[in-house]
């Protein structure tokens, strides 16, 4: 109870945790302490001071945003120098009915007013404040406020929860950035000289678009990944994480398509070229360039420009090995000129007829004639020779040293069986092809069958009769021993022999003896043939000058003449062995002499050798001539 000390016991104090009412006369407790009334704070009012309604007089303060405490405003009105004891106890409880808050707060320095009603937390933005900071976007995005101005972050967390950015521009004109919840997943929009996306695909991995400062896009994919779920318009991601968006398998620059005309047309550097369009309409365009997608079915990379033939299939793409002409395995099939490295086990494409750029045709000139090299993957300009297959590869339209460009158009050269009307069966050795007109083609034969039909003029055993083809050394006798020719030197139908043949001449430069002055100046020459075992030999000595007091002249057997055979009884020196024919001239080279000659061919002296001897009466000779026939084993 308070002391008297309080002249006019009149209001509302608080003692020892009680609160007290004053009538004018005694004070009296209404209770406190730490009991809380869950009555309302307006009835306890009413009925303890006995006024009629204060719901409306304690309502405006209750509610109003005011820096003066809400204490000193009720002191004010009520004239109670105290009521903060005795209202705190109500302004805390939670009224579930009206709604009052249980707590009202505000930080210094800031322009809003937070209350709380139970544990939900609210903030009041004070219009008459001042000091405050400007709110954050988390704080606006919580009060459901949107925004037309462009909004800057420093950064953006889409690592937890499932939180999203919508974008939205009514319709379907909204973007969705939203997080999966996947680890390491990446929103990082760079307004730097190269912008950039990431998004992020766990462990590590991420997609990543690039936006470089000269206007290239470009899509990469984590390498590691042993499938790369990329892909634009049916295009995939290859094995390096890279995607080409192409036609036909040519990055191109820029495609379009002529009205009327029934192909579409790409330019790839300044090159243009022709798609066949198979439901266009009445054009007559055809395609520059045809290329084939292939796979490399070698151990190492193809390189551009080599030629490669088709080996086989793998994963429905055809299959490509290196071509040469050595073989028909490797020429008949040729397809192309790989048109970029490819690698081992790789795919990539090959020009089968049309241009190819950037070759090495600096050893080559405009026109050339390009043909399949016995070198693996290699072409020529020398056109190959049997046994080597012919396979044309086009023609060089610009000769030069890595910027050279050829016109591919393969064509194989065929075989002799491969032509469509010629039939080749068990081929051997020496067989001859014939035409059969009641099969109508071209057959391999032997001769004997040939000859051995109804259409011949001889049968076979004619044949054999006039050929003596029991002896098959008569199709062989086309060559001959040299220096030789056939006869039959028997009394009765044979076989042709070789027997010797042979003619030839020369300068004479053998030994020549003149009794008295011999001539002088002279020209001198002979010849000889022999046909089997039979010579005959010729010297003539022809001289500028002439001797004087001449009656004999011993001219030697050339070197190279054959041997004679002596006559029986005739072995010894000196003696002579065949008669000859000879003549001095003494005057000039055309009066006949008168003088009588006598020539033989004897043995000489030493019987070594062989020499002619010319005896005649004593003259001034100019010339000799002499003939002789003699035979020879």
């Amino acid at each position: 109870m308070p002391t008297d000390t309080v002249i006019n016991k009149l209001g509302a104090v608080s003692l020892n945790g009680a609160i007290y009412l004053g009538n004018g006369v005694k004070w009296t407790s209404i209770g406190g302490g730490s009991s809380i009334d869950t009555t309302s704070l307006s009835n306890r009012i009413n009925l303890k001071l006995n006024i009629s309604d204060t719901l409306n007089m304690l309502s405006k303060y209750l509610r109003k945003t005011d820096t003066i405490s809400l204490s000193n405003r009720i002191n004010l009105k009520l004239n109670i120098s105290d009521t903060s004891n005795m209202l705190n106890p109500y302004l805390r409880k939670i009224d579930t009915t009206n709604k009052f808050v249980n707590r009202l707060t505000r930080t210094p320095g800031k322009d809003s007013i937070i209350f709380f009603v139970g544990a939900n937390r609210f903030a009041i933005k004070d219009s008459v404040g001042g000091g405050g900071t400007t709110p954050t976007l988390q704080q606006v995005t919580d009060a459901g406020s949107t925004t037309t101005n462009t909004i800057t972050t420093a950064g953006l967390n889409l690592l937890t929860g499932s939180n999203s950015i919508n974008l939205s521009n009514g319709g379907d004109g909204s973007f969705v950035i939203k997080n999966t919840g996947t680890s390491d997943e990446i929103l990082n929009v760079n307004n730097g000289a190269n912008g950039y996306l990431k998004f992020g695909g766990g462990a590590g991995n991420y997609v990543q678009i690039n936006v470089s400062s000269n206007s290239n896009v470009e899509l990469t994919a984590p390498s590691t990944n042993g499938t790369i779920p990329i892909s634009v318009n049916g295009n995939t991601a290859n094995s390096s994480g890279n995607i080409t968006i192409s036609t036909g398998g040519v990055a191109v620059d820029t495609i379009f398509r002529t009205l009327g005309k029934d192909s579409i047309f790409y330019k790839k550097n300044n090159i243009t070229y022709a798609i066949k369009d198979s439901v266009g309409g009445s054009g007559s365009d055809t395609a520059k360039v045809v290329i084939a997608q292939v796979h490399n079915a070698t151990a190492t990379t193809l390189l551009k420009g080599e030629v490669v033939y088709l080996f086989g299939s793998t994963g429905n793409i055809a299959s490509v090995k290196r071509a040469n002409n050595k073989q028909d395995a490797t020429s008949s099939k040729t397809l192309g000129l790989v048109r970029r490295d490819i690698p081992a086990g790789g795919t990539g494409f090959v020009t089968t007829q049309g241009q190819i750029e950037k070759l090495n045709l600096g050893s080559y000139v405009e026109g050339d004639v390009l043909w399949l090299d016995s070198l693996d993957g290699q072409f020529t300009k020398v056109k190959p020779q049997a046994p080597y297959h012919g396979v044309f590869i086009g023609v060089v339209e610009r000769a030069n040293a890595g910027n050279g460009l050829a016109y591919i158009k393969i064509q194989n050269g065929v075989e002799l069986d491969e032509i469509h009307d010629v039939q080749i069966n068990n081929l051997v050795n020496n067989q001859i092809i014939v035409y059969s007109d009641t099969q109508q083609v071209w057959k391999n034969r032997s001769i004997y069958s040939v000859v051995d039909t109804a259409s011949t003029i001889a049968t076979k055993s004619n044949v054999a009769l006039k050929l003596n083809i029991s002896d098959t050394t008569a199709f062989q006798r086309k060559s001959i021993p040299s220096y030789t020719f056939l006869a039959n030197n028997t009394t009765a139908t044979a076989n042709a022999q070789a027997l010797p043949f042979k003619d030839t001449s020369g300068t004479y430069t053998g030994t020549i003896t003149w009794n008295g002055t011999a001539p002088t100046s002279g020209t001198l020459s002979y010849r000889w043939t022999r046909i089997g075992k039979m010579v005959t030999i010729n010297i003539s000595l022809v001289y500028a000058n002439s001797g004087t007091g001449n009656t004999q002249v011993v001219i030697t057997l050339p070197t190279d003449a054959p041997t004679p055979t002596k006559p029986a009884g005739l072995t010894s020196a000196s003696n002579l062995l065949y008669p000859c024919v000879a003549n001095i001239n003494i005057t000039n080279q055309s009066t006949l002499t008168s003088n009588t000659m006598r020539a033989m061919m004897r043995s000489n002296s030493n019987n070594n050798g062989f020499e002619f001897l010319l005896n005649f009466a004593s003259n001034a000779s100019i010339n000799a001539f002499v003939t002789c026939t003699y035979f020879t084993d």
